[in-house]
């Protein structure tokens, strides 16, 4: 049975722009080496030992300061396939919610972003989500983000 893919190429690329966003607290385009190990042990996909020693050498070949957008979403992709199932981007939600409630409130928004060290003002996080909330309820649910991406 073929599976049903909800998301464009386009769609997916932006979704791995908001994740490898989470985790480049400079904006620098760059994710240092530690940082994306510890990012993607928290997403359940810890980078062994040769991956991390191949990701290093890469890195200091291309004499950049850590692991740029492509390198990330070459390695996403191989952990976690594709993002072309309700069942993977529910997977994905939780993992960002944090698997305690089925829904992430602003406050919820706060506590990732800062988890995250990310700095957001007050209007920006209102403003993410004004642009996920699509049933106005102040939560964002995964029907929410599926909507979102459709």
């Amino acid at each position: 049975m073929e599976r049903q893919t909800f998301m464009t190429e386009t769609d997916y690329d932006e979704y791995l722009m908001f994740v490898f966003g989470l985790f480049d607290f400079e904006k620098s385009g760059f994710i240092d080496l530690a940082v994306f190990k510890m990012g993607m042990q928290a997403f359940g996909k810890p980078i062994n030992s040769m991956d991390a020693s191949k990701i290093e050498r890469d890195i200091e070949k291309m004499g950049v300061d850590g692991v740029d957008f492509e390198t990330f979403k070459r390695i996403y992709i191989k952990s976690f396939g594709p993002l072309n199932s309700s069942a993977e981007l529910e997977k994905a939600f939780s993992i960002i919610s944090g698997n305690e409630d089925p829904f992430i409130t602003l406050d919820k928004l706060k506590e990732i972003t800062s988890r995250m060290q990310l700095s957001f003002n007050e209007r920006e996080l209102r403003n993410i989500m004004k642009e996920f909330d699509h049933d106005k309820d102040e939560k964002i649910t995964i029907e929410d983000v599926k909507r979102a991406y459709k």
